[in-house]
């Protein structure tokens, strides 16, 4: 096997850097160093469209603190600054279905 070890440096949200190095064939090296650097220029926090009021990292959020604490849309939308309605939906799962 002809393993090829590439070694490249990310820089996260926080602005801190990370080097990673990878390890294996040569061709999944160079694709797996194309999807991480999209993923991180793209933004961590990664907005679907314009008009979206919050990350996926503020949903992962909202569903933690219903999760754990209970939270009610009232009291999670004054948190978030959105509407009743879209941490319902959010609940519901008729939005951001993906995010767990």
């Amino acid at each position: 096997m002809n393993d090829s070890t590439l070694s490249f440096d990310i820089a996260l949200p926080s602005e801190e850097i990370v080097e990673v190095t990878v390890k294996g064939k040569p061709e999944d090296v160079a694709f797996f160093k194309e999807k991480t650097v999209k993923f991180f220029d793209d933004g961590a926090e990664r907005m679907r469209h314009a008009n979206q009021k919050l990350t996926e990292d503020q949903v992962r959020e909202i569903k933690k603190i219903r999760r754990e604490k209970g939270w009610g849309r009232t009291r999670l939308a004054k948190k978030f600054k959105v509407g009743k309605t879209t941490i319902e939906r959010i609940i519901n799962g008729e939005t951001w279905k993906d995010i767990i």
